[in-house]
């Protein structure tokens, strides 16, 4: 990162000071390049969180079903999701 960026300072509670610290170790990067890392979201956008939140639920309530099948239907929990967020704003 450039020197010409201004620092920004960050107060945040130490247990997540500890986990991005070992993050960054795991990673080869500064704490600074995993935060920023961590902030640009690394390509992970709103509804494909949703859908991983949906995931999860659906593969501890059915987990015989297929990983397509259930990609799929996560994806469809998760525009849900996002349709509901939207109406309520």
């Amino acid at each position: 990162m450039s020197k010409q960026i201004p620092p920004f300072g960050v107060r945040m509670p130490e247990e997540l000071h500890q986990r991005i610290k070992a993050d960054a170790e795991r990673n080869n990067r500064s704490m600074n390049a995993e935060i920023v890392a961590r902030l640009e979201g690394q390509g992970m956008t709103l509804r494909d969180y949703f859908a991983g939140v949906a995931l999860m639920g659906l593969v501890s309530a059915v987990p015989e079903w297929n990983a397509t099948g259930l990609a799929k239907r996560a994806y469809r929990y998760a525009d849900a999701m996002l349709e509901v967020s939207e109406a309520s704003k």
